[in-house]
């Protein structure tokens, strides 16, 4: 119970130590090594709107066309989680531009996956 217990706490510091700094942490390149993806949990619904919001926000969506680089798999969470990502980079990974009313996550793990790369 008390390992359970400090693994949760462990968890929870992490959340908000990556929520709070993890827009300052950086690559050896340089590259911001933050990424927002689409919680798993997330009804379809609101993946569609976050995919509706981010496109008629200023992220180019055209990466998800049949064909393109991000199509496949395709599915509303991939898909919310590659446009949920362009707007997230393209205003400064700040954490309040992965909320996406609390079903964005922010990772230090690569999503990117093929040709698919998310910046």
């Amino acid at each position: 119970m008390a390992s359970r217990v400090t693994m949760t706490l462990l968890a929870i510091l992490l959340l908000i130590f990556f929520s709070t700094y993890g827009p300052f942490v950086k690559a050896v390149n340089g590259q911001n090594n933050t990424w927002c993806i689409a919680r798993p949990s997330t009804e379809e619904t609101v993946l569609q709107n976050n995919i509706d919001f981010a496109c008629s926000n200023g992220v180019d969506c055209s990466v998800l066309a049949p064909g393109q680089r991000c199509s496949l798999p395709n599915t509303r969470l991939n898909h919310a989680s590659v446009v949920m990502n362009l707007y997230y980079s393209a205003n400064g990974r700040q954490p309040y531009t992965c909320s996406f009313g609390n079903s964005g996550l922010i990772t230090i793990v690569d999503p990117s996956y093929g040709s698919c790369v998310f910046p």
